[in-house]
């Protein structure tokens, strides 16, 4: 069974960077080359606060909420960057 994919590896906000703990979302620490996320303009830094209109607060939502979709799906995810709300479309990839 094919599981999708968007190719980041994160954590949470404060994870592996200053910031106050305790913030929503998760952060992106890394982006594979070549990935769905690469593709869509992903950074690290960038932090994950919505998919698809529901909030993700930590990076076990993020995990759920892709794990609940299928590979070549797109999905609108809201991230936070340089305190900055910006929109994202992902078409997701087969996980390797």
């Amino acid at each position: 069974m094919e599981r999708a994919w968007i190719g980041i590896g994160g954590g949470r906000p404060g994870e592996g960077r200053p910031g106050p703990a305790g913030e929503q979302g998760a952060v992106v620490q890394r982006v594979m080359p070549q990935s769905p996320a690469a593709t869509a303009g992903l950074h690290p830094g960038d932090v994950v606060v919505e998919f698809e209109g529901d909030p993700i607060h930590n990076w076990m939502d993020l995990l759920a909420a892709t794990g609940q979709r299928q590979p070549g799906q797109s999905v609108h995810l809201v991230v936070v960057r340089d305190g900055q709300r910006v929109e994202v479309t992902v078409t997701l990839g087969v996980r390797p």
